[in-house]
């Protein structure tokens, strides 16, 4: 009867610790000291295009970036041996106002770069230099603080 009582008790007591692990590590970020896991960081757009040699070049969707003090993209792609990627600004109205960044010609077409107060909105135009067809994956992140 007394073993049942310790076996018991040392059962709750595993399980307690265990959901008490699974807590802290659910919410490190939130321990006065740990740094935010995020620091203010979101995915602002994340797409997959498709680009052929000799075709005319890929355009992004149009990527609103108002709310963010930095924007990072970021391209992998896959299928193709070069592009050229030219990163556009735009006005609130979709109207093309400077080419923000150009990359003409990498051999692998993958970058990852950080700018700062991009402007309104962004839009990327992707030229495969390659030969075949290439797999363009984008994503943007911003940050607000």
């Amino acid at each position: 009867m007394k073993m049942n009582r310790i076996r018991n008790f040392l059962l709750a007591a595993a399980s307690v610790t265990v959901l008490a692990t699974i807590a802290v590590f659910m919410n490190t970020d939130r321990v006065a000291g740990a740094p935010p896991a995020t620091s203010g960081t979101v995915v602002v757009s994340d797409q997959i295009l498709t680009g052929v040699s000799g075709a005319p070049p890929v355009v992004s969707t149009t990527i609103e970036v108002s709310a963010y003090r930095q924007i990072r993209v970021m391209l992998r792609v896959t299928g193709a041996s070069g592009c050229n990627a030219f990163i556009q600004n735009l006005d609130s109205s979709g109207t093309f106002l400077a080419t923000l960044d150009s990359i003409l010609g990498a051999n692998l077409c993958e970058f990852d770069r950080a700018y700062d107060i991009p402007g309104t909105s962004i839009r990327l135009t992707l030229q495969n230099t390659g030969v075949g067809t290439a797999t363009y994956h984008v994503v943007i992140l911003g940050r607000t603080s």
